[in-house]
């Protein structure tokens, strides 16, 4: 808990009940194969506002991607990219070129909530000739503090 000031605490109990994540540093390395598309489940019953993937082939970042999509139920696209138009979109986002074979998407302006959906899921397919490949990633949510996660009643 903060310290008080003035008597009270200096930020909202909302503020306080929620909670900030970064979850990831998650590596995989099972089923990457040429063309055929890799999914990452995002966390559920969050508000995930962001979704980072670097992708590594032969001990190298790597752009070697043929689309890179974020499904909904397991058949609702909700964004759809190449490897060039998630790189240009990123560049207009920093202002600068990124690194090869770092991408994200960022959901910021409009969460996605987890707990609406049956499943979302990024979807990355790579479209090189892979040797010793793998995929970092991690996920950025908020989330209420103690509350259970849906079809789980609170012990009593």
């Amino acid at each position: 808990m903060p310290q008080n000031i003035g008597g009270g605490l200096p930020l909202p109990i909302l503020d306080m009940n929620t909670v900030y994540e970064l979850n990831g540093n998650i590596r995989a390395t099972d089923n990457l194969v040429n063309g055929s598309a890799r999914l990452f489940s995002y966390p559920n019953a969050r508000s995930v506002i962001g979704s980072y993937f670097n992708f590594v082939n032969n001990a190298l970042l790597s752009i070697g991607m043929s689309t890179l999509r974020v499904i909904a139920n397991g058949n609702t696209v909700m964004l759809d990219h190449s490897a060039t138009s998630k790189l240009f979109e990123q560049r207009l986002w920093m202002e600068e070129d990124g690194i090869n074979g770092t991408f994200w998407f960022l959901h910021r302006d409009k969460p996605i909530e987890t707990v609406l959906f049956g499943n979302v899921q990024a979807e990355l397919t790579p479209n090189v000739a892979l040797t010793s490949p793998y995929v970092e990633y991690m996920y950025e949510s908020f989330y209420s503090k103690g509350s259970p996660l849906p079809g789980i009643g609170q012990a009593q």
